[in-house]
């Protein structure tokens, strides 16, 4: 039993921490896709994410174990052929490159926010950082997610929780609150959170279902792994609105909401914020070099240094309008990627 519950744990968290990043625990993703839609409509996208991230994952899962497809290309090209897979191969690259330099940014948008410094030595810094865990070629240091994750998690959870039960009115002040925005349809906004996601994910994911001891436990794992992260959005949604309209404006929401309830908190939360965009970054970036390896036969943390400079010129866009740009076209092309693989899926009748 023991050694089940800890395989379901490693799968679970290799999935959701995929997605774990700069936008997610910052909180400004979910300000993005799902509380500019007001509450009800904001909770509602959030819970469809949530439903299509579990479910997909669940059914990737499932088929890679069973298929005994462990790379996320040869999993692509067996839902919807070579050219699905090659499709999907490259899709990752691109989606793995915006979420390196969000990665960078938001580590600017931090020490901005938390500390006053200038944005751009902000960036700078955590580049810096970065550069040196690859440049000494330390994966192990990428273990150290396996605590990080649940740790970001609960605490996400927990200023969530902590803020909802001090609002004045809780639940019906913020499930009433209008839309800031309605295009695009809040619907297609959660389809393109859960396929930006499903990329990222599925880039970890078949590998990770090896320690399952069979398809079905797999699927379980990548179940409560999408569950997991999707509750912890819908609890950051609810947070969110209820500092709107002041979060709208802020990069980073999740230390703006301890600032206001913990203020002498802060810079434990600012330290777990920039320790996940360092951690998700330096992971994004070896996931890059190693893929750009097989071009040249360079070592592949090199690769991953060139990634970084590569990534550098993204971050002038600035932390919110990166997360707004790049992520829902990485969504869209993801959602689109799995639509075309279901329908192949169901024509050959399998």
């Amino acid at each position: 039993m023991g050694n089940r519950m800890s395989r379901l744990f490693l799968i679970s968290v290799a999935y959701a921490g995929a997605a774990i990043g700069a936008g997610f625990v910052s909180g400004r993703e979910v300000v993005q896709f799902f509380a500019v839609y007001g509450g009800r409509r904001g909770m509602a996208g959030a819970a469809l994410a949530t439903v299509a991230f579990a479910g997909f994952g669940a059914v990737a899962a499932h088929l890679s174990r069973a298929n005994g497809r462990y790379d996320y290309k040869d999993l692509a090209a067996h839902l919807g052929g070579p050219g699905l897979g090659s499709a999907f191969s490259t899709l990752i690259t691109l989606t793995l490159g915006s979420a390196l330099a969000i990665m960078l940014a938001g580590g600017g948008a931090l020490a901005h926010q938390q500390l006053g410094w200038d944005y751009a030595a902000g960036v700078g810094v955590t580049t810096a950082v970065i550069v040196l865990i690859l440049a000494s070629d330390l994966k192990g240091l990428l273990y150290f997610n396996g605590f990080l994750v649940p740790a970001l998690l609960a605490g996400q959870v927990t200023v969530s929780v902590a803020t909802l039960l001090a609002a004045p009115t809780p639940g019906a002040r913020w499930l009433s609150l209008p839309p800031h925005t309605s295009a695009p349809p809040w619907w297609l906004m959660a389809l393109f959170y859960a396929g930006y996601n499903l990329v990222v994910g599925l880039s970890i994911l078949p590998p990770a279902t090896r320690r399952a001891k069979g398809p079905a436990e797999a699927a379980v794992a990548a179940f409560a792994g999408g569950l997991a992260l999707g509750l912890c959005a819908l609890m950051t949604t609810a947070l969110n609105l209820t500092l709107l309209p002041e979060v709208l404006d802020v990069d980073i929401p999740t230390a703006y909401a301890v600032a206001q309830r913990w203020p002498d908190r802060q810079g434990l939360v600012s330290v777990a914020l920039w320790l996940a965009m360092v951690m998700s970054g330096t992971a994004n970036a070896y996931g890059l070099g190693t893929r750009l390896a097989k071009l040249a036969s360079w070592p592949s943390n090199r690769w991953a240094i060139a990634a970084v400079a590569l990534c550098l010129p993204v971050t002038r866009l600035g932390f919110a309008k990166a997360i707004g740009l790049l992520y829902p076209l990485a969504g869209a092309g993801g959602t689109v990627a799995i639509v075309v693989a279901l329908i192949r899926r169901i024509k050959a009748g399998r």
